[in-house]
């Protein structure tokens, strides 16, 4: 065989093994940034989903009433939400 040929394969049964490694314990080694842990990967989950929720919280009251103010004249609701978008920029 040629060597090229079995440097590929090592790199291969290499990546597979890391694979396992991944599936099994949740990072490749403890000094790779680019990996989360199991357990930081449910807090970061946890913590989407609180933003999410936050954030629906946070933006249904807007939308309601933009949603009023467009029923009440069509003007002023489009007047609020051109109005609220600039407000929401920095968000």
């Amino acid at each position: 065989l040629h060597s090229n040929h079995i440097e590929t394969e090592d790199k291969s049964i290499n990546n597979l093994e890391k694979k396992v490694d991944l599936e099994k314990t949740g990072s490749i080694d403890n000094n790779s940034p680019t990996v989360v842990k199991s357990d930081d990967a449910q807090r970061l989950k946890n913590l989407g989903i609180q933003i999410a929720v936050a954030l629906a919280l946070h933006n249904f009251p807007e939308g309601l009433s933009t949603f009023a103010a467009a029923i009440a004249n069509a003007k002023i609701g489009v007047i609020y939400a051109v109005a609220l978008s600039l407000h929401k920029i920095p968000e």
